[in-house]
């Protein structure tokens, strides 16, 4: 194997190191609203804003060790976030009429769109930095 390789690998397990860690943020964000009283909708809309600020903090600092600035990176982690939250919808109305169970749907479609942000911030949200 080359080093690249082997950068290339660490990489991609920070990056799902990462992701895993601002999903549980969204997840017990949205698990304390509801608790409070918050509606599911309301409650599951914060927990992703918490969720995407975490994962931006971590893959900016921790998985791509970034050196762009946050005014070029932010702006892109952005759009992505919106490309994501579209691809999340056509993944799972995909996977849900082939499948017809909404967990096995989710999770493939989770897993798409994880490759495909992946490949999106390694090729240009934080491409500078390398």
């Amino acid at each position: 194997m080359t080093m690249a390789y082997d950068v290339e690998a660490g990489r991609a397990r920070r990056f799902l190191f990462a992701v895993g860690l601002a999903s549980v943020l969204h997840w017990s964000v949205m698990a304390a609203l509801m608790g409070a009283g918050a509606g599911a909708h309301l409650a599951t809309a914060l927990g992703a804003l918490a969720g995407a600020f975490f994962n931006y903090l971590l893959q900016f600092q921790f998985t791509y060790r970034a050196r762009t600035s946050h005014r070029r990176a932010v702006p892109a982690y952005l759009l992505t976030c919106v490309a994501a939250w579209s691809l999340n919808s056509l993944f799972f109305w995909l996977f849900f009429r082939i499948a017809d169970r909404p967990l096995p749907a989710q999770l493939l479609a989770t897993s798409g769109v994880a490759a495909v942000n992946y490949l999106i911030y390694t090729r240009w949200v934080f491409y500078e930095s390398r």
